[in-house]
């Protein structure tokens, strides 16, 4: 947390996001960078000290209270689907835990940690009771597809950078950004219904908001556009539980890196 580098991230992305239209217009401006700074990195922190509690105690869950939740459990029961979108935000690790048992059976996107230790201890504590983590590549994708036309539920985070080719650039806290179109493209393919999630540190454990999302713009960038703006809305509600230190403005990997073709793109 307190690399040179990290810091460095972290300080470029809060001064981005605070200079921005959407800080200004919810009366956040640079005068709260150097109050967010020093909490952003105790939240961060707080982060990596409650996954052992998430992954491993089922009393977390009991700490939680829920917001919105019938409005999900409605859009569950008419069978087409829910695509829920969270930020790097609080503790969104709980989200699908939650989700699955109360809403839907929820597929989500993950990539594989580069060292394989830490693959293996995540491949042990990460997994839950009606959650499929599937990887990030035209495999999972499918499997994604199949799920939303089973009526279940699939979960991404919209603020990660896809892959080169998965995405369209679009302005995020007034910069470009290379952001994934895929969960736009899986609510039209299927008519699920989308759905925001946070799940935010509160006294005494921890909140989850649930907001229905209906985009409004005519073209696929307009939409994704609209996917920016209103992730930043939900990161606005919290900004010191937001991980600053992920490069949202960052080059895409390019396909070949990654070695593999979304499967809503047709075969060439």
């Amino acid at each position: 947390m307190a690399s040179a580098r990290y810091r460095r991230q972290l300080r470029q992305s809060l001064s981005d996001a605070l200079s921005s239209a959407a800080a200004q217009s919810a009366g956040l401006g640079p005068a709260r960078l150097r109050g967010l700074r020093p909490r952003a990195i105790l939240e961060a922190g707080r982060l990596v000290s409650e996954l052992p509690k998430i992954w491993c105690d089922e009393r977390s869950l009991g700490r939680l209270t829920v917001v919105g939740l019938a409005q999900a459990q409605s859009a569950a029961h008419r069978g087409h689907g829910i695509v829920f979108l969270t930020p790097h935000l609080g503790a969104f690790e709980l989200a699908p835990r939650l989700l699955a048992r109360q809403v839907a059976p929820m597929t989500v996107l993950y990539r594989p940690a580069r060292k394989s230790s830490m693959e293996r201890l995540l491949r042990a504590l990460r997994p839950a009771p009606g959650v499929t983590a599937v990887p990030a590549n035209a495999a999972g994708v499918r499997q994604m597809i199949r799920a939303l036309r089973s009526g279940e539920a699939v979960g991404m985070l919209p603020d990660q950078v896809p892959t080169a080719g998965d995405g369209v650039w679009s302005a995020a806290w007034g910069r470009p950004a290379y952001t994934m179109t895929l969960p736009l493209r899986l609510s039209e393919a299927t008519g699920a219904a989308l759905f925001w999630v946070v799940v935010l540190r509160v006294r005494g454990g921890w909140e989850m908001r649930l907001e229905p999302w209906q985009p409004q713009g005519v073209s696929l960038e307009e939409r994704v556009g609209e996917m920016n703006r209103a992730c930043e809305r939900q990161i606005l509600l919290a900004p010191a539980q937001y991980l600053w230190a992920y490069d949202r403005h960052k080059q895409p990997v390019h396909r070949g890196q990654s070695g593999h073709r979304s499967a809503l793109e047709p075969a060439s």
